[in-house]
């Protein structure tokens, strides 16, 4: 037990030094007391668990209905709400009350190249279900999808524990679902949601495919595993390109599962084929159907670390507080397994967890997404980026919970004190409202209803192209935000509406100079 209490009392260590400028574990600082509380219980657990033994009858059999009940109530009773600008804030929540709205109500919806799907949806729902006029109604369409995801990766949890042991079924909610990183479920502002859920969801499948396999279990529906997985994580991908970190676990994954070169090479060429027409389809629709341009996407300015920053004391920094926030069991992880190096009785767990494919193939994806969190560059801040990183804190945990399939008896309390508990205080802390959520909430929504009043006061903005409608949304939310409209201000942007509805491109082009050179005067003032 003394990796879990290690890792508690460096928890507590960092609330206790949480200051305005180390501030990313804020929300332990005046909760940090209860961290020391649960070192106590991780230490007594043996003797709390022969004393609840009697009890646990009702556990055994109310055990997987008790704790998918409290996952729901987590989900509605929980909704994000702090708003604040960044580095503070919680990912670009702010930019999207802004843009999100304004599109959905003035050009339709809004999407990116590097996340096609989600912001759409959200979009549409905004849309579709929101009153224009209520901010509260807004948030909650906003993040009703992630929400929606939610309830997904749920039901993909009790899918894939059912007919397990019952402690296993506690330790994969505790290990999947009880976690930091399911902020991004709780009605979260951001466009990571279905990417978090699809990665969890195609490791469980992984799973249960070459579980299947090695037990061979005949059925045909196992040779459409890799296809469905493949389509899965296209549609992953569509809704954000993070999902494309999982190629090479794809690839290993195969290859692990394939009894010959012959089989490998035919179901690869099988599930590729399925995974380009899903992603041909889905640019299609966004390049054509939608309109949308690709001149934005991240794919042509990665935020990619530079060489000299990559082996920085910053960057270390960065890796190691990301590791803590999203997944301190790993920290226990680590200890116990420094520790275990200097015990011969291990050498029989550790020769079987190498020849065990599936911990082979989540390794991968570890991987994968730790070289993510090394050399992407958090361009908005920590721990505004927290949810942009956090992907990784997903593989873990399902290998955590891999090696806690191969022991005969499953300790729930300590794992729970390092998932739950950190999990409910990170909740809890981005639950609150505080003045300063509510003003700049307030604020932000004053800036998208003001675009919307504008645009919609414009008799030829619906004759203008899409992509010129999104250039001259995107300046009006900037000339919004910069206050008060000068003459020739207005007067630019009225030149431009009417060259975009009429004009060439060039002659576009030059009007939004114009425009442009106007706001940058503007903001010098």
């Amino acid at each position: 037990m003394r990796p879990y209490v290690f890792t508690l009392l460096l928890l507590f260590l960092v609330a206790q030094l949480s200051t305005d400028i180390y501030h990313y574990f804020y929300y332990l600082n005046s909760t940090r007391w209860w961290l020391l509380i649960a070192a106590v219980c991780v230490l007594v657990d043996s003797k709390i668990s022969q004393k609840i033994k009697p009890y646990c009858l009702s556990y055994k059999k109310y055990g997987l209905f008790s704790i998918t009940i409290a996952a729901v109530l987590v989900l509605i009773l929980l909704p994000t709400g702090k708003t604040q600008p960044a580095p503070t804030g919680l990912g670009d929540s702010l930019w999207l009350i802004e843009i999100i709205p304004a599109a959905a109500y003035t050009i339709g919806w809004w999407t990116t190249l590097d996340e096609i799907l989600e912001p759409l949806i959200r979009s549409v729902l905004v849309r579709t279900f929101a009153d224009s006029n209520s901010i509260d109604s807004v948030l909650f369409w906003l993040g009703a999808y992630s929400t929606v995801c939610g309830l997904f990766l749920i039901i993909s949890i009790l899918i894939f524990v059912y007919r397990r042991p019952v402690r296993f079924q506690l330790a994969a909610f505790l290990l999947i679902f009880f976690v930091p990183s399911t902020q991004l479920f709780l009605n979260y502002i951001e466009h990571y949601s279905f990417a978090a859920l699809s990665i969890a969801v195609i490791l469980l499948l992984i799973w249960t495919d070459i579980e299947a396999q090695n037990q061979n279990q005949p059925s045909k529906k196992k040779d459409y595993m890799p296809i469905l997985i493949a389509a899965f994580a296209v549609i992953g991908f569509l809704h954000h390109g993070i999902v494309g970190f999982l190629l090479p676990t794809l690839i290993v994954y195969l290859l692990k599962r394939s009894k010959s070169k012959n089989d490998f090479i035919l179901m690869a060429l099988k599930s590729s084929a399925v995974a380009m027409l899903i992603l041909v389809i889905g640019w299609f629709f966004y390049l054509y159907v939608l309109d949308e341009s690709i001149k934005t996407s991240h794919l042509w300015h990665l935020p990619v670390l530079p060489l000299n920053k990559l082996f920085s004391s910053s960057n270390l920094s960065k890796v190691l507080t990301i590791l803590l926030l999203t997944t301190p069991l790993s920290y226990t992880f680590i200890i116990e397994k420094i520790i275990l190096r200097f015990k011969k009785n291990d050498t029989k767990l550790k020769a079987k967890l190498a020849k065990d494919s599936i911990s082979v193939i989540i390794t991968v994806a570890i991987i994968s997404f730790l070289v993510h969190l090394v050399v992407w560059n958090p361009m908005i801040g920590l721990p505004a980026d927290w949810d942009l990183l956090s992907f990784v804190s997903i593989p873990i945990h399902i290998f955590i919970l891999r090696q806690l399939s191969f022991k005969k008896s499953i300790r729930l309390i300590p794992i729970a004190m390092l998932t739950l508990l950190p999990a409910m205080l990170w909740w809890w802390s981005n639950h609150q409202k505080s003045k300063y959520d509510i003003y700049y909430s307030n604020l932000t929504f004053n800036h998208s209803q003001a675009v919307i009043t504008k645009i919609n006061q414009s008799t030829i903005f619906s004759k203008i192209p899409h992509q010129r409608k999104q250039q001259l949304l995107l300046l009006r939310l900037y000339s919004v935000k910069l206050g008060e409209e000068t003459q020739n201000l207005k007067l630019a942007f009225e030149n431009a509406e009417r060259v975009a509805a009429f004009g060439s491109d060039s002659e576009f082009d030059s009007e939004i100079t114009k425009v442009k050179s106007l706001l940058e005067e503007a903001s010098r003032n």
